[in-house]
């Protein structure tokens, strides 16, 4: 039952990424994924963080092929939604692979990393 709510959550998430999510009196917002992809390709950073608020943060994390993941582990939940790439996950010992289209839930704490990155990973990520 917890991973269709988990399920559920993301999709509610990537659907506020990709279309923006508003604040309380504030105007939508609206993000244009080909944007945020150029602006992450220019900034030469593996992440860029595009929407804050005191709920939720949100950027795109990116890999290259053969690239070694620096992460440890962090405070809060996180979701990832691969966009384009493969390779493999790992959390807690548990190895996955990873394409276009896989959505990844990572509890706050667990030890994770992407590994044997195949093609270049680009992924949208949600912090609670």
């Amino acid at each position: 039952m917890w991973q269709k709510t988990v399920l559920l959550s993301c999709f509610f998430l990537l659907h506020c990424a990709l279309h923006g999510q508003p604040e309380p009196g504030d105007s939508l917002q609206v993000f244009e994924l080909a944007e945020l992809t150029e602006e992450l390709r220019d900034s030469e950073r593996p992440w860029l963080g595009f929407f804050r608020n005191d709920n939720l943060i949100t950027g795109l994390y990116t890999l290259e092929a053969g690239a070694t993941d620096q992460q440890s582990p962090h405070d809060t939940d996180e979701i990832y939604y691969v966009i384009e790439g493969s390779g493999e996950f790992e959390c807690d010992g548990k190895i996955v692979s990873v394409q276009p289209g896989t959505i990844l839930y990572v509890p706050a704490h667990a030890i994770h990393r992407f590994l044997n990155i195949e093609a270049k990973l680009t992924m949208l990520v949600f912090f609670d």
